[in-house]
């Protein structure tokens, strides 16, 4: 009896985690539909330097990283949906391009066994750095997954995008294209269509005259 109540209590404790799990990971995914919602960080401030180690145990450190290259900072969940297609289309992007004007690093605060197995799932180039803890998460106001920040080789913050709604890694390329840090996208101007030249009215055949055999 005694073995029994305890089973039961152990599998209701298990079960009031999950849930809770299940429920933080519906606010993160959910968080950037809700009205009035407000930008992490003001475009145009500096952002928070750190130095994070990457699933192969290298050290990253963000002022040093965009010397030559401004990053684009998307920090995820791998049990995220949207952050799965988002980093997908963005490692597609890069496999296909090759050598772009920007970088990507991607940030998680789940643990290397995990992110691992999701860089072997994705098949990423992309690194990943881990953020244990979530600190910088914290430092950055992130309060969604995904993230994306854009931030230039002078430690300013270039484009937010909070969620994969709207987000597109073409918009980067174009802001980093662009002057000033404003985010012009040019549209595609429909070439004219070429008039068709009317054919000629054909000239009626004469009818038979008299007398002629038809």
């Amino acid at each position: 009896m005694k073995r029994n109540t305890k089973t039961l209590v152990l599998t209701a404790i298990w079960g009031l985690l999950l849930l809770g799990l299940l429920a933080f990971q519906i606010k993160l995914i959910f968080l950037p539909a809700i009205a009035g919602y407000q930008p992490a960080l003001a475009v145009g401030l500096r952002v928070p330097d750190f130095t994070l180690k990457d699933v192969e145990g290298e050290k990253l450190h963000l002022k040093s990283a965009i010397k030559n290259k401004p990053a684009l900072l998307v920090f995820f969940s791998s049990t995220s949906q949207a952050c799965r297609i988002e980093i997908g289309e963005i490692n597609d992007y890069f496999k296909s391009q090759g050598e772009l004007s920007f970088q990507v690093i991607l940030i998680s605060a789940e643990d290397m066994g995990v992110l691992t197995e999701f860089q072997k799932e994705l098949n990423l180039d992309l690194p990943i750095l881990m953020d244990k803890g979530g600190n910088l998460a914290a430092k950055y106001q992130v309060n969604v997954v995904p993230s994306n920040f854009l931030v230039s080789k002078d430690m300013k913050l270039s484009y937010y995008q909070p969620g994969s709604e709207g987000f597109n890694v073409y918009k980067v390329q174009a802001l980093i294209a662009t002057k000033g840090g404003k985010l012009e996208l040019e549209e595609r101007k429909e070439q004219p269509k070429t008039p068709e030249t009317p054919e000629p009215p054909k000239t009626p055949e004469p009818a038979p005259g008299p007398g002629k055999n038809q």
